[in-house]
């Protein structure tokens, strides 16, 4: 996480892999599932190095924001992201 963005925005991965977050910064941000993406995780306020890790038991397609800055929808908008698990 850097400024209102998740980098990559759009990441695809294997079944069963954990993926990690890190705010690189000094900005509270949230990694939390949106609604509908049938996984539910909510990684709580990550602020400075936080880290947050969530693993992917599922195949789908996974979308997820920043409660600060973004916006639940379908799809999110705002600081926003999506996970491919093949």
């Amino acid at each position: 996480m850097t400024g209102s963005t998740f980098n990559p925005l759009n990441l695809a991965i294997a079944q069963g892999t954990a993926v990690t977050w890190k705010n690189d910064e000094g900005n509270a941000h949230t990694v939390t599932s949106a609604t509908g993406s049938g996984d539910t995780y909510d990684s709580g306020n990550l602020i400075g190095n936080a880290t947050f890790v969530h693993t992917f038991a599922t195949a789908g397609t996974y979308n997820y924001y920043c409660k600060f800055h973004g916006a639940d929808g379908s799809p999110p908008t705002g600081m926003h992201g999506t996970i491919t698990v093949n």
